[in-house]
């Protein structure tokens, strides 16, 4: 059966929704397959996919998929960059993303869900996508965990399903299951049309009138920074793992120059200069989610979320 083919329009902002309007935001590392899901979901004509390899998809695109027989113009897809963007920081990206949250939440529109991409053929979830996932779990956190799909992706590239349903297994045991236990699901996407579909028809039917993620808990009902909250303290402390790597890099390249006496490597100047951008860089992002004492006081007082955050996988990038 030929996929359809619908028409579309970009989104500019928040409040250019509609009430009725389902909001579903997608999320992942770069290249787990945000942007083709949603090509295969329009039907091709879009190519997001290759729109976002060319941009690195820096921003957030909001896309109103229109003319649908069911849905009508009502389900928009929130394409967001991954926290592994060679154009952005993780803090800008979390800055964009927060941003539009908290727009929608302005607007009294519910997210009708997040779908967290990832490709089943990864054979271990570390550094970009590990980063990815646990960010999910602070800014979902228990009261919106229920509104999560994990939705694994290049199951046409593996040599087996079994190989893939024992990863998907090893996923929910020992990454996504706090989520599930909190009302999250699990789902596949086959790279076409239909599965495309099947995921977003799952979603539409199910009542998150209930759900509050917890980055817009935390920002919009008690008024929180959004170096205060629980997504920003947590990428604080991977800028502060991240810094404490390059200084060690930079200690070792140095070492290494002295023990060479007047010869040091031919790059070095290279590598020096570009390491020390890289912590004066780190460190300014390090100043900018600091929260000051005195208010790290007065948080001590205030009102806590009603959900908590939920930790998913390691502790390290």
């Amino acid at each position: 059966m030929a996929a359809a083919s619908y028409e579309f329009d970009i989104v500019p902002d928040a409040k250019s929704l509609k009430d009725d309007d389902m909001v579903i935001a997608s999320m992942g590392p770069t290249g787990s397959g945000k942007s083709n899901f949603l090509d295969k979901l329009i039907g091709g004509k879009a190519n997001f996919a290759v729109a976002s390899l060319e941009s690195q998809s820096s921003d957030v695109v909001a896309v109103r998929v229109k003319k649908h027989p069911l849905y009508k113009d009502s389900i928009v897809i929130l394409d967001t960059p991954g926290f592994d963007n060679v154009l952005k920081s993780d803090l800008e990206i979390l800055e964009m993303v927060s941003q539009w949250l908290l727009d929608v939440h302005h607007m009294k529109i519910r997210i009708k869900g997040i779908l967290y991409f990832h490709r089943i053929t990864d054979t271990r979830v570390s550094g970009a996508p590990n980063r990815n996932m646990r960010l999910m779990g602070d800014l979902c956190g228990t009261k919106g965990a229920a509104a999560a799909v994990l939705v694994t992706t290049m199951w046409d590239q593996l040599r087996s399903d079994d190989i893939g349903i024992r990863r998907e297994q090893d996923l929910i045991k020992n990454f996504w299951r706090d989520m599930v236990s909190n009302g999250s699901t699990v789902d596949r996407f086959f790279n076409d049309q239909k599965s495309s579909w099947d995921i977003v028809g799952k979603l539409a039917l199910k009542d998150t009138s209930e759900v509050l993620l917890l980055l817009q808990e935390e920002i919009a009902v008690l008024n929180r920074a959004l170096e205060e909250t629980r997504a920003g303290q947590n990428l604080l402390a991977q800028f502060h793992r991240l810094r404490g790597t390059q200084k060690r890099q930079l200690s070792i390249l140095e070492s290494l120059a002295k023990s060479n006496g007047h010869n040091p490597p031919p790059d070095f100047a290279i590598r020096h200069a570009a390491l020390s951008t890289q912590i004066k860089e780190t460190t300014a992002i390090i100043e900018k989610l600091q929260v000051p004492l005195g208010r790290k006081i007065r948080l001590l007082f205030q009102r806590n979320p009603t959900g908590r955050a939920i930790v998913i996988g390691d502790s390290q990038p």
